[in-house]
C-alpha cells in the first residue's frame, strides 16, 4: 500500500524542461500598484472567471464547516455547502511565501526554490497560474495584505495589476508583526477593481492576512471573541469574504466565477509546544482549509459534481493550480508537479493515492537548528529530523503517538522517498540563491560578508549534525516571550531575556540579530554593530540584517562603510524600504543637501506615506533655514502611524529653534504619548524645564528617561549635571561614568566628568577625562574648554609641587 502511494509522487523527481515563463518588470507606482499588460494574448477559451482567495495562518480545525463550534464562519461554511470541501488539505510549508509560490506554480519548494520568507524570490522562468491565465486572455489582478507577498519576491509576475500597497516597515525590528492592511482594505480594493468591468473573464487573487499574529480583530469581534482573539480574526475575515462574494452577486458575476478558497498554513497555538508557526511541519501548521465552489454555468451543468461533497483523502496545495486549469477546460502548466483533483469531484470515495511533501527551512536559516522535512499519505506521516517521527495521522491527527519504533518498515520506505527528494534538492541548489541579484552585486555582498537565502545553508552540514528543533522548543518560547517585554516598552527586560537566551543557545543567528536590534533600538549602536557582525558570521545574512548593520555603522560615525552596504542592498533589492532614507541621512551629515533630498524623495517613490522620508525632508529644510517648510513636513509625518512620535519630536525641535518653548514642550509630550519609549523627548523636556528654573521637573523627566532606557547616556549625563550643580560631585561622577559605558564619543560627558573630579580634588583623574574629551571631538567647543582646563590643572599641580 505504501509502495503504491509513493510511486505516484516519485514522478515529481523527474526533471522537466525549463518553461519560458515571462519575466516580471513592474511598472507604474512603485509604492504598491504594479501594472502589466499582455501583448497579443489570445482570447480566453471559456467565459469562466476565477476568484482565488487565500487566508493566511488559518487552521482548518478552527473553521465551522470543518467541525469547529467556537467560531462563526457562515460565509466560508456556505461556500463548502455549495461546492466541495477537502477535509485533509496540506500546505507545503508553514510559511507564507513558500506556500504561495507552490500554490501558484504547482511545484514543491525544492523545485521552485523559495524556502523561507523575506530572503527568497521566485526565480525568473517559473510559470505561475497568473502567467498561464493571462496567456489565455484573462485579466489578472492580485491584491495582497502583507509585506511577505510584496512584488519584490516574484509573485507579481503574470498579473496585469498587483496591489501590495502597505504601511511602511516598522522603525524597530523589535516591533512584532510585519506591514499589513486589514481584510476590509484589501476587499475594498478588490471590489473597486471588479466594478471597473474592463472585460472578462478575470483571474482575481486576494490574500487576507488577519489571522496572523498579533491578533487584533476589530469590533464587534474584539469583544465577542475576547477569550480567543485568533478565532475573532477568523470570524472577521469570514465577514469580509462575505462582502466580496456579495459584490460578485451584485455585479452579476457570481454565475460565471469559480471560487477557490485556501489557507496558506496553520498556526501552532501551543500544539507540540509551538505557539506560532514556521519551525515544525505538524498538522497544526500545515493542514489548511481548501474549498472549491463552481458556478451555475453551462460548463458545469452536465458535470456530475455534487454540491456539499467532502473529500477525505489527502490533497496538496500544489494541486490547486492544476485543478483550476482543468475546471476551466484549459491545458495544464508543463512544470507543475501537482495534479488535477477533478477526479475526486467526480468520485470523492476513490482516493488518488497522493503523497505530500512539506518542509520548513526557517529553523535552520533563522536559528541554526535542523530543517524539517516530511512526507504524508492517507494514513501515515513521516518527519525527517535528527530524532525521526512517524505518526498514523488517519487515527491520530494530533500526532500524539510517535510510532517510529513500532513500524520501522513504514519509516524506512518513507525515509527513502525523502532521501530521493533531498538528492533532487541538492542537484538543484544554486539555481537561485534567495533574492535575485546579479553577479556584480553578489560579489559586493560576498566581499561585505553577506549572502542572502540558500547560500547561507552550509551544504556540508547534514541535518543530523544540527540540533533537533524539538529539543529547542523551550528556547523558541523564550525567544518569542522576550517580545512581550518589548511590546510593553520594557526594552531593558527584553534585551536581558535575549542575552540570557544567547547563553543557552550561543549559535543562533536570529537571537543574535534580535540582540543587535535591541541595542540599536536602545541607542547603543556600537554594541549593535558588534553583535550584528557576530550574527552574520553565524549565518544571519539577510538583507534586513545587512541594512540594520549599515544603520549601526552610520550611528557610530562609519558613514562610508554604511553607504557601501546600503548601495549593495539597493542593487540586490531596489524596493528595500528605509535604505534610501538612510542614504539621505548620510548625505545630510556630509552637508550634501540636494543629494539628501533626492534620496528622501526616492524613498517616497517606494512608500509615498513614508514618515522617515518626510522627517528627512524636514531636516533638509531645517538645515537650510526653511523652518516653515520643515514644520510642514513634520506635520505630514505625524499622519504616518509608525512615525507619529518622531514627527512630534521633530516638531518640538523646530518650535524650540523658533523660540516657541511652550509649543515645543507640548509637541514633546505628544511624542511621549505616542511612544512612551522615546527617551529623547523626556530629555528635551527636562532641559527646557531646567532653563526655566524648574529643576524638580527637570529631575523628574531625566529620571523617567533612564527608567525607560537605563542605557540612555544623555539621561544619565543630565542627572549627573543636576547632581554636580548641587555640589554632589561624587554622585555626579558615578552618573557620568555610567553614561560613558553607553556612549564613549560624547566630549561633553568627559568634560563634565573632569569638572566633577577636579571639584573632588582628583586633578589626575580630571586631566585624564579632559584629554578624552579633546580626543572624542577635537574641533568642538567642549574640546577647547577641556584643553584649557588641562593647562590650568597642570599649572596648579606644578604650583603644588613647588
Amino acid at each position: 500500500m505504501i509502495r503504491k502511494s509513493l510511486a505516484i509522487v516519485l514522478v515529481v523527481l523527474v526533471s522537466a524542461a525549463a518553461c519560458g515563463g515571462g519575466g516580471e518588470k513592474p511598472a507604474g507606482d512603485r509604492a504598491g500598484v504594479r501594472e502589466q499588460k499582455p501583448d497579443g494574448a489570445p482570447s480566453a477559451r471559456t467565459g469562466l472567471s476565477v476568484l482565488f482567495l487565500s487566508i493566511d495562518t488559518i487552521r482548518s480545525d478552527h473553521v465551522g464547516c470543518y467541525g469547529y463550534k467556537e467560531v462563526e464562519t457562515p460565509r466560508i461554511d456556505k461556500l463548502a455547502a455549495e461546492g466541495v470541501r477537502f477535509a485533509r488539505a496540506a500546505s507545503v510549508a508553514p510559511l507564507t511565501l513558500p506556500s504561495h509560490a507552490s500554490m501558484l506554480t504547482g511545484q514543491f519548494p525544492y523545485r521552485h526554490r523559495v524556502r523561507n520568507n523575506g530572503t527568497y524570490r521566485l526565480p525568473e522562468g517559473k510559470e505561475t497560474l497568473a502567467d498561464r491565465l493571462r496567456a489565455e486572455g484573462y485579466r489578472t489582478a492580485g491584491f495582497v495584505s502583507a509585506f511577505v507577498l510584496d512584488a519584490r519576491f516574484g509573485l507579481a509576475r503574470g498579473f496585469d495589476t498587483y496591489v501590495d500597497s502597505l504601511p511602511p516597515e516598522r522603525e524597530s525590528p523589535l516591533q512584532r508583526g510585519i506591514p499589513e492592511v486589514r481584510a476590509e482594505v484589501t476587499i475594498d480594493r478588490a471590489i473597486r477593481w471588479l466594478e471597473k468591468k474592463e472585460g472578462k473573464p478575470f483571474f482575481l487573487f486576494v490574500h487576507l492576512f488577519d489571522p496572523h499574529q498579533p491578533y487584533e480583530p476589530p469590533e464587534p469581534f474584539l469583544t465577542r471573541y475576547a477569550s480567543n482573539l485568533y478565532d475573532g480574526e477568523i470570524a472577521y475575515t469570514d465577514r469580509e469574504i462575505g462582502r466580496l462574494l456579495d459584490a460578485l452577486e451584485r455585479l452579476r458575476l457570481a454565475d460565471e466565477t469559480l471560487v477557490v478558497l485556501v489557507g496558506d498554513h496553520g498556526q501552532g497555538l501551543g500544539d507540540h509546544g509551538e505557539v506560532t508557526h514556521g519551525t515544525f511541519a505538524y498538522e497544526s501548521t500545515v493542514r489548511v482549509p481548501f474549498i472549491i465552489r463552481w458556478p451555475d454555468h453551462p460548463a458545469f451543468r452536465e458535470k456530475p459534481f455534487r454540491r456539499g461533497t467532502v473529500v477525505e483523502s489527502i490533497v496538496r496545495m500544489v494541486d490547486a493550480a492544476p485543478t483550476i486549469l482543468d475546471l476551466l477546460g484549459l491545458p495544464g502548466m508543463p512544470e507543475a508537479e501537482g495534479v488535477s483533483l477533478v477526479p475526486l469531484l467526480l468520485d470523492p470515495d476513490s482516493p488518488l493515492g497522493l503523497v505530500h511533501y512539506a518542509e520548513s527551512f526557517s529553523s535552520r536559516e533563522d536559528f541554526g537548528w535542523s530543517e524539517v522535512r516530511s512526507v504524508s499519505n492517507d494514513r501515515w506521516k513521516f518527519i525527517l529530523l535528527p530524532k525521526e517521527e512517524l505518526y498514523e495521522v488517519a487515527v491520530d491527527p494530533g500526532e500524539t503517538a510517535n510510532r517510529i519504533a513500532e513500524r520501522p518498515e513504514i519509516a524506512a520506505e518513507m525515509r527513502a522517498l525523502l532521501e530521493e527528494i533531498i538528492a533532487e534538492d541538492n542537484r538543484r541548489r544554486g539555481e537561485t540563491d534567495g533574492i535575485a541579484v546579479d553577479e556584480e552585486t553578489r560579489r559586493k555582498l560576498e566581499a561585505l560578508g553577506y549572502l542572502a537565502g540558500e547560500a547561507d545553508v552550509d551544504e556540508e552540514t547534514s541535518y543530523k549534525d544540527l540540533p533537533d528543533p524539538k529539543d529547542r522548543i523551550d528556547l523558541l518560547r523564550k525567544y518569542f516571550a522576550s517580545f512581550n517585554l518589548f511590546d510593553r516598552g520594557d526594552f531593558p527586560g527584553g534585551l536581558q531575556a535575549l542575552l540570557d537566551l544567547e547563553k543557552e543557545d550561543p549559535a543562533s543567528p536570529r537571537v543574535l540579530a534580535s540582540i543587535g536590534d535591541a541595542f540599536l533600538a536602545m541607542g547603543d549602536a556600537a554594541r549593535a554593530e558588534s553583535v550584528y557582525t557576530k550574527a552574520i558570521q553565524l549565518g544571519a545574512r539577510t538583507l534586513p540584517t545587512l541594512s540594520n548593520r549599515a544603520y549601526a555603522l552610520l550611528r557610530v560615525g562609519r558613514a562610508d562603510e554604511a553607504a557601501e552596504i546600503l548601495h549593495s542592498v539597493l542593487e540586490a533589492d531596489p524596493y528595500a524600504q528605509r535604505v534610501h532614507a538612510r542614504l539621505g541621512e548620510i548625505a545630510l551629515l556630509r552637508g550634501r543637501f540636494q543629494e539628501a533630498e533626492e534620496e528622501y524623495r526616492k524613498e517616497m517613490e517606494i512608500v509615498p506615506t513614508s514618515g522617515v522620508a518626510l522627517i528627512g525632508l524636514g531636516k533638509v529644510a531645517e538645515k537650510q533655514n526653511r523652518l516653515p517648510e520643515a514644520i510642514g513636513y513634520y506635520q505630514r509625518a505625524i499622519e504616518s502611524p509608525n512615525e507619529a512620535a518622531k514627527g512630534y519630536y521633530h516638531l518640538g525641535l523646530a518650535y524650540e529653534k523658533a523660540g516657541d518653548i511652550e509649543r515645543a514642550i507640548d509637541q514633546y509630550r505628544k511624542a511621549i504619548h505616542s511612544d512612551p519609549t522615546l527617551v529623547e523627548a523626556y530629555y528635551n523636556i527636562a532641559i527646557l524645564a531646567k532653563k526655566r528654573g524648574d529643576r524638580r521637573a527637570a529631575a523628574e523627566y531625566l529620571n523617567k528617561s533612564v527608567e525607560v532606557n537605563p542605557r540612555f547616556a544623555k539621561g544619565l549625563y543630565g542627572i549627573g549635571n543636576l547632581l554636580r550643580e548641587e555640589a554632589k560631585h561624587r554622585e555626579a561622577t558615578e552618573q557620568y561614568r555610567l553614561a560613558l559605558q553607553y556612549d564613549r564619543r560624547d566630549s561633553d560627558i568627559y568634560l563634565n566628568l573632569g569638572v566633577a573630579e577636579a571639584a573632588l580634588g582628583n586633578l589626575a583623574q580630571a586631566i585624564e577625562a579632559w584629554e578624552k574629551a579633546s580626543l572624542a571631538a577635537p574641533d568642538s567647543p567642549s574640546a577647547a574648554t577641556a584643553r584649557e582646563n588641562i593647562r590650568s590643572a597642570r599649572a596648579k599641580m606644578e604650583e603644588g609641587v613647588r
